[in-house]
């Protein structure tokens, strides 16, 4: 009797591993729930040439069975993550429509793990609207169900939209009246792309610039015909094959992208230009009116221009897009954009000098005819490089992040004098202003200790911020638990939004038009279970483990 409840223990068990193992699959690969059976039938397959036993293969392979499955394993995946969670927690929010036209309010979290801040998915919850009470109302219910009270945020990251850090009726404003110590962050990302959008608006050539690689992308990219016969051009003059971009305000700085490639097939594309001027075709008179535009020594000075200052931004931008990024790392992003662009004011680039120096010399340009005055192009240098200082110095002010920056003040040891007189003062002010704002730190440990703390960040002037943070946090608990505190906020408080534009990416791949009926709970789960799965001690066999002794404990019938 024994022997037989152990044997069937043990076939139950295998069976629901390779179902489970099936669903995990199907949720990291954003495929339909009706690819179950396809899976466990292919793993059925694989135990026939392995030559095991028939009786330990999965019979039971109906599809809805997946989503009982996902349950059990974003359950875990949703407990793991708030297990991390310690004293702190940050939260970024952001709200979209889904393929079926509901709104949605994805949140992800800042929490700690063994000393190092990490990102995680933390809810895809649906809203009536996006008003401000009804979005705070649904963060509520969220701390509410993971059992963490809004005086343990220590920040919220927005996109800056007025729904969210309106300075009357915002959501960071209603959230503060009830935690006044939380820290609400506009997002550098969303910043660094309104100045990108406002300096172009600023200068109207560039609108015109960008008026015309819209042209130029919609002329190829609704004909095969006309695309092939530019990738022939392209192969005869073995130029680099881009596909051309579409310019939007969505996409983050995609007016990068689609400059690139109009850099980088300018001659190709001014002859594809005239055969089709030259023809009698339909777009014979679109094509004279885009060769028009394209052909000029002002509209290819600025493309080379553009390819110069844009990779500048670009490159800012993708850091500040990483999803653990701190104020050092912004400000020292910040003055190294603003130094360089200051430079490529004075100076042109490597881009536009290789344009001005062919041009002088020879008179071509990619094997193209080109005559024009320097002064035009310089001229426009000059006004988008003032325009974009000036939205940087709007968008990103001195007094911005304030509480962040006397957190790097007080922690950072890059932020630490060289002398001892000047190491004396230094942080005494930031320190007062955050031992007023944390009334729960004790202020007098933390001034009796601050002298002996600021020797111990002389000795790891080496580290960067995050790295001496993960040092306080592992080391210094019981030496300077006060800085810990103020470690353990600084780590949470977020300063981007990014990982919920992210999170829109990732329920728009699983909740597709194909898949418009799905309910929220399945999308959140998979949500989560693709989360996971990004996690660095991400470990398929404990995830899959952990989740089948959820479902056995509640008694998940498994039929074979």
């Amino acid at each position: 009797m024994v022997q037989s409840m152990k044997k069937s223990y043990e076939k139950t068990s295998h069976v629901l591993f390779a179902q489970m193992g099936a669903d995990l699959i199907l949720a990291t690969d954003d495929l339909p729930d009706t690819k179950f059976s396809s899976l466990l039938h292919a793993q059925a397959l694989l135990v026939r040439t392995q030559e095991q036993p028939d009786d330990h293969q999965p019979t039971y392979t109906d599809h809805n069975k997946a989503a009982e499955l996902q349950a059990s394993l974003g359950n875990v995946c949703r407990q793991q993550i708030f297990a991390r969670i310690k004293e702190s927690i940050g939260i970024m929010l952001d709200e979209s429509l889904d393929v079926a036209v509901q709104k949605k309010l994805v949140i992800f979290c800042r929490v700690i793990d063994e000393g190092v801040g990490q990102t995680e998915f933390a809810a895809n919850i649906e809203v009536k609207d996006g008003k401000a009470d009804t979005i705070t109302q649904a963060i509520m219910d969220f701390l509410h169900d993971v059992d963490v009270p809004l005086e343990r945020v220590s920040g919220i990251g927005t996109d800056g939209a007025a729904v969210m850090v309106g300075r009357l009726n915002g959501v960071v404003v209603k959230l503060q009246k009830q935690n006044p110590k939380l820290v609400g962050t506009w997002c550098v990302a969303h910043r660094l792309a309104l100045v990108c959008q406002w300096a172009s608006k600023s200068v109207p050539y560039l609108e015109t610039v960008q008026t015309t690689l819209a042209n130029i992308f919609d002329f190829f990219h609704y004909s095969a015909c006309r695309y092939n016969k530019l990738r022939e051009l392209k192969e005869l003059m073995k130029t680099q094959v881009r596909k051309f971009k579409k310019p939007t305000n969505v996409r983050w700085l995609s007016l990068h992208e689609s400059v690139k490639a109009v850099y980088s097939a300018w001659g190709c594309l001014c002859l594809a230009l005239e055969r089709e001027a030259a023809s009698k075709n339909t777009g014979g008179a679109k094509a004279r009116e885009i060769l028009k535009a394209v052909k000029s020594y002002k509209f290819i000075g600025v493309i080379c221009l553009l390819c110069d200052i844009l990779s500048t931004l670009t490159r800012c931008s993708k850091v500040f897009q990483k999803d653990s990024i701190d104020i050092r790392q912004v400000e020292d992003m910040l003055a190294a954009t603003s130094a360089t662009l200051k430079d490529l004011a004075e100076h042109p680039g490597s881009v536009l000098q290789d344009f001005f120096t062919q041009v002088a010399d020879s008179g071509h340009f990619q094997g193209i005819t080109v005559t024009g005055s320097e002064d035009i192009v310089r001229r426009i240098r000059t006004d988008f490089v003032r325009e974009i200082h000036q939205e940087m110095d709007k968008r990103f002010p001195a007094n911005d992040m304030a509480v962040l920056k006397d957190l790097a003040t007080v922690l950072d040891p890059s932020h630490l004098p060289h002398t001892q007189e000047e190491i004396r003062e230094h942080g005494k002010e930031a320190l007062e202003r955050l031992l007023t704002r944390y009334e729960e730190i004790d202020g007098e440990a933390a001034r009796d200790s601050f002298r002996l703390f600021k020797a111990l960040l002389g000795k790891h002037r080496e580290k960067g911020l995050q790295a001496m943070y993960q040092h306080m946090l592992l080391q210094c608990t019981e030496t300077f638990p006060e800085f810990v505190t103020l470690a353990e906020i600084s780590t949470t408080i977020p300063v981007t939004s990014v990982p919920c534009e992210r999170g829109f990416s990732s329920q728009n791949l699983i909740h597709t038009s194909l898949r418009s009926c799905l309910n929220i709970k399945p999308v959140e789960n998979k949500m989560f279970i693709k989360n996971a799965a990004k996690h660095p001690k991400y470990s398929e066999h404990k995830l899959i483990t952990d989740a089948y002794h959820t479902s056995w404990n509640r008694n998940v019938t498994v039929s074979e």
